[in-house]
């Protein structure tokens, strides 16, 4: 794998004209586990509420929230469309790349989207002069304002 996650790991490939594309599979058998989880999360945190100290908390409501949360990222078809619209949000920063999703190929367990060279997920600061670290921290910001208050669309895997 280029990369891995707890969700996904993601691949090389090429498509039958030879173009590279980088390919998320779901990890199998993730769907099931994750459910059983947050099932055992929402039944102890629902015990837990009836404890003296913590009765009148919200921990049903957290638990509810956490699990939908962790469930929806299990949808990769889901994360293809939003790759796309993110893709078209972020078009004016021309320092950043999104990769578009092959949506023919997508599905619930799997995005294929361009191959985009040269990524790598762990550059040594030291390596960096200061003024690469500022652009790059003007960068980051500018994206991250871009999606938090512009498009209203976050993507936390940013690479």
């Amino acid at each position: 794998p280029l990369g891995s996650g707890s969700i996904a790991c993601v691949y090389p490939a090429r498509l039958s004209d030879g173009t590279p594309v980088a390919v998320k599979l779901r990890r199998p058998g993730l769907t099931d586990t994750v459910r059983r989880d947050v099932a055992i999360l929402s039944t102890v945190f629902a015990l837990a509420g009836r404890l003296p100290g913590l009765r009148g908390a919200p921990l049903a409501d957290m638990a509810h929230a956490v699990g939908a949360s962790v469930l929806r990222q299990l949808d990769l078809d889901t994360e293809a469309r939003n790759l796309a619209l993110l893709r078209d949000d972020l078009s004016t920063l021309e320092f950043i790349a999104v990769p578009a999703p092959v949506t023919a190929l997508c599905g619930e367990a799997c995005v294929v989207m361009d191959f985009v060279p040269g990524v790598r997920d762990h550059v040594e600061v030291a390596e960096l002069s200061t003024e690469r670290r500022r652009a790059l921290a003007d960068q980051t910001l500018r994206a991250v304002f871009e999606m938090l208050f512009c498009t209203g669309l976050v993507h936390c895997d940013l690479h």
